[in-house]
């Protein structure tokens, strides 16, 4: 009897995930559910959106994000068309706990909507060492609890479009046990994923593209930007848990503001020493990321931990908006001054537009 592509896959994956990533390797080879389970999500988009955006909630504990270049003389309609029954057969091999999320470049998304309105391309930003890991027509984003489906299922991707793509580059992510609200620590030890647009009124505030318009083409769809930041491990564990809580503006072992109150409170802006100093320091991610200093929604980030070496560890930071200039103004805002952005380097980036469903063909 002939081996499925399934087992075939999936042994691979066990072989290349034990040899190729050494001590990188410490998280792969088990669920990280952790008893979670995965709640319902009530939302009148449900229909209309991609998985892997607000579903599963908590989001599943490994990603694999992969971009893509089309072949010389291919369109993403090629793409396009396949997209759904490979997913569904994919899906069908390896699980209903796997989504995968399409992205499209803004090029090819003006090309495929050119009466719509697209937010402005990115700029460069500070402390990016990209060295190729940029741009790409496509992303595919796959998550899935078993990091061996992740790894399993774009390889299966691969194979079926390697006619027409190739793989530009992708790394792999994994969150830590995480909690009911998808809250997890990140490399640096602190939570991350506290504050997040979890309503509907918020999701369309921020995230969801022509959220009130059911006649729009881009009814549902969503910006998603993706950087992958490496932390300078040696230097941020040689400061103090007072910096390094300075640095975050929360309390490290409990995820606090620093200004008081619980995990979930927001930050108190303007509590104030007896001295007149900010309780959440100037430079803090706290202040520095508040999106009221640039009168944006809240966006919604999906990120994860990432382990290649360890000189190469990080967030894979993973955001949805409706408007990319939300991303602009925040990073540009981060640039003058942020004690956590100040110990990273982005070696990798992207920022496509996430379709909605319609825009598949079975």
């Amino acid at each position: 009897m002939q081996p499925s592509r399934r087992g075939i896959l999936q042994g691979g994956a066990l072989i290349a995930l034990g040899a190729g990533l050494g001590g990188a390797g410490f998280f792969f080879g088990e669920s990280r559910n952790h008893g979670h389970p995965k709640k319902a999500i009530s939302n009148k988009l449900a229909k209309v959106i991609q998985g892997g955006i607000i579903t599963p909630s908590p989001p599943q504990s490994n990603v694999r994000i992969a971009v893509f270049r089309l072949r010389e003389g291919r369109v993403i309609e090629e793409v396009m068309s396949g997209f759904t029954s490979a997913r569904k057969q994919i899906i069908a091999e390896y699980g209903n706990d796997l989504t995968m999320t399409f992205g499209v470049s803004l090029d090819w998304a003006r090309s495929l909507y050119p009466d719509s309105q697209f937010s402005e391309s990115l700029p460069t930003f500070q402390r990016e060492q990209l060295q190729g890991n940029e741009g790409g027509d496509f992303v595919v984003q796959f998550c899935a609890d078993d990091p061996n489906t992740v790894f399993a299922a774009h390889e299966s991707f691969v194979a079926d479009f390697t006619e027409s793509t190739t793989d530009l580059w992708h790394q792999d992510g994994f969150r830590p046990k995480q909690t009911e609200r998808g809250e997890f620590r990140n490399a640096i030890g602190f939570f991350d994923g506290i504050i997040n647009p979890r309503s509907e009124k918020k999701l369309d505030e921020g995230v969801w593209i022509d959220a009130t318009d059911p006649a729009s083409p881009l009814h549902g769809a969503t910006y998603m930007v993706i950087r992958r930041l490496r932390f300078n491990m040696d230097r941020w564990n040689r400061m103090s848990t007072g910096l390094q809580e300075r640095a975050v503006g929360r309390k490290k072992d409990t995820g606090a503001p620093l200004s008081g109150g619980e995990r979930k409170d927001q930050v108190d802006l303007g509590a104030k020493h007896s001295n007149g100093e900010w309780v959440t320091p100037e430079a803090s991610h706290a202040r520095r990321a508040h999106p009221s200093f640039v009168g944006r929604p809240l966006m919604l980030r999906r990120g994860y931990g990432f382990h290649n070496s360890d000189k190469d560890q990080g967030t894979l930071f993973i955001a949805f908006m409706n408007d990319l200039l939300t991303f602009k103004l925040t990073q540009q805002r981060m640039d003058e001054m942020d004690d956590i952005l100040s110990n990273t380097v982005c070696t990798g980036a992207g920022y496509f537009v996430v379709l909605p469903q319609a825009a598949f063909t079975a």
